[in-house]
């Protein structure tokens, strides 16, 4: 797969990452994915990433991808994503492109995931594949200008989990007064993989004591002050909105973290049962 890309597009085998999906354990078709790669660089164009993100889709229900312009520099991006989604290993492909000069892009990349994609959760299961590509080309002679990665990651990131696999609204699980960020970050993820807390989402139901569950079942064998209603927001679980803010204020500390989440579904069943079937 490499050596045709490389072929078709002109450029050395190095220069070229290989993103996959699909059924774990079922080998690709090689040789039809080679004439796909031939077939798909005949036509290229500079206006292609639409396509590509088209392209790039399984069980999404929409493209996801974005272009915004500052500082003399544009950065485009492309994601698939919508199940077996918890960084760091998710069933999720993003490719990015800029003309900017980004010099360490290693560095720059892994600072914007960390308050984008790694912020997000679907179904809490982790996956084989996972792969995010930054492409710069230096061309416009400019730096990225601050926030603009950011900016772009989370865009695609939220619009993955909103696009999770039968998901109808998204919450943001937000945790203060944590000992430490390892703590904050481990409780909000129990909060947002709470197939409990998920269904309340679902259903409007602003059941706080779910949230308190959640959150004793990531500090089992921690003393803790009780988790009353007075220290716990749910309020807007029952909103009618497509969206829900619920947070939990432990007194343990001044860390905080947030995970943004989808709601649990009688369609993510449906999918997820008939997958091969």
């Amino acid at each position: 797969m490499r050596d045709a890309a490389a072929g078709a597009a002109g450029v050395e085998p190095e220069a070229v990452a290989v993103g996959e999906t699909g059924v774990i354990g079922v080998a690709l078709e090689v040789e039809a994915v080679v004439e796909g790669i031939r077939t798909a660089a005949a036509g290229l164009t500079p206006e292609g990433g639409a396509d590509f993100a088209q392209a790039i889709t399984t069980t999404d229900r929409a493209p996801k991808h974005c272009t915004l312009r500052a500082g003399g520099v544009t950065i485009s991006a492309q994601a698939k994503g919508a199940g077996m989604i918890e960084p760091g290993f998710a069933t999720m492909l993003c490719f990015l492109q800029t003309d900017a000069v980004v010099k360490d892009v290693d560095s720059a990349l892994r600072a914007a995931l960390a308050s984008s994609m790694e912020r997000i959760t679907v179904d809490g299961q982790l996956s084989t594949n996972d792969m995010v590509v930054l492409q710069a080309t230096g061309e416009a002679g400019e730096p990225l200008p601050d926030g603009l990665l950011e900016a772009v990651l989370l865009q695609l990131a939220l619009e993955i989990v909103a696009d999770g696999e039968g998901a109808t609204r998204v919450g943001r699980a937000q945790v203060r007064g944590a000992r430490d960020p390892d703590e904050a970050e481990r409780v909000a993820r129990a909060i947002a993989n709470s197939p409990l807390v998920k269904t309340a989402l679902f259903g409007r139901d602003p059941n706080w004591g779910r949230i308190a569950q959640a959150a004793g079942a990531a500090l089992a064998g921690e003393e803790l002050e009780e988790l009353g209603p007075d220290r716990i927001e749910a309020a807007e679980l029952a909103g009618d909105g497509r969206e829900a803010e619920l947070s939990i204020h432990l007194r343990r500390g001044d860390a905080a973290a947030h995970v943004y989440f989808s709601d649990l579904t009688y369609d993510y069943v449906r999918i997820n049962a008939e997958y091969t079937t």
